[in-house]
């Protein structure tokens, strides 16, 4: 289970207005991939960037919401329409949390 975001939270980033059986759970999931991901992306525990009151700092915040975002809407292995990547994306999110 996430431990820094919730499925609210990321139901309300991607405007679901309610949610069908088994959509919290597919959420959950998606929330767990993100916030694995970003945490092996940045070489360093969250924990590093948590306040007192536990909360993490809102930039890996969005950056997980924006990447469970994604992987939310782009569900399949494969695109049939040209991609771009967004500038100010999830990279630019995390960059600063890079350990190097």
């Amino acid at each position: 289970m996430a431990k820094y975001t919730n499925v609210g939270e990321l139901q309300k980033w991607v405007s679901i207005d309610y949610l069908e059986d088994g959509d919290s759970e597919l959420l959950g999931l998606i929330l767990d991939a993100s916030e694995s991901r970003i945490e092996i992306a940045i070489q360093q525990s969250f924990t590093e960037f948590v306040d007192e009151d536990e909360k993490l700092n809102p930039a890996l915040v969005a950056a997980i919401l924006m990447l469970g975002a994604t992987m939310y809407a782009n569900r399949e292995a494969v695109a049939y329409t040209n991609t771009t990547a967004v500038p100010y994306n999830v990279g630019y999110m995390i960059s600063p949390f890079i350990k190097h």
